[in-house]
Parts: C-alpha cells; structure tokens; sequence
C-alpha cells in the first residue's frame, strides 16, 4: 500500500497540495477579492478567457506541427470542441454582466 506522501499531489494558486482525488477543503483556495456577483462572474470569464487562450495557443502548435506529429489531429479534434464550449460559456456569462 502507498503511503501519503508517496501519492501523486494536485496543488491550487498558494502551493499548498492534497493528494489526487482527495475532495479539497473549501478553505485550501484563496478567498476572492470580488465582493459583488457581477465582479465574480467577471472574474469567472477572465479565468474561462485564459484557459481559452491557452487552448487556443495549443491548437495552432498542433496546426504548425500536424505534418510531423500524426496524433496532432486527433488531439485538435478533441481539444477543438472544449475550447469551443468554453468560448459559449464565455460569451453567455458576459450577457448576464
């Protein structure tokens, strides 16, 4: 059997860690600096904006190397729709703001 400290280890923003799969406490993230609901959504779309671009930034590396990497393909299609979904939920979170 595996001992704690020998299990894989996800860590949030302040670099404390929990082992994977272990539910996190709600104290082990940062308070948001946002007071009102409308500064948390927008805080909310910032992040869902950041992990897009990141995706994005992704999918054109895999279009520049789809011609020496094969599964390149396969991973933009996979990647392709996520990155989509995100953009919606963006785009539907800003019409509530």
């Amino acid at each position: 059997m595996q001992q704690p400290s020998d299990r894989r280890r996800a860590c949030n923003p302040d670099g404390r860690s929990w082992p994977i799969g272990a539910p996190a406490s709600q104290d082990s993230f940062p308070l948001s600096k946002a007071v009102t609901l409308e500064e948390q959504i927008l805080e909310a779309i910032d992040d869902i904006l950041r992990v897009s671009a990141g995706l994005q930034s992704f999918l054109s590396l895999l279009d520049l190397q789809s011609d020496t990497i094969p599964q390149g393909i396969g991973l933009h299609a996979l990647l392709l729709p996520l990155k989509q979904q995100l953009d919606e939920s963006a785009d539907r979170l800003q019409a509530l703001v």
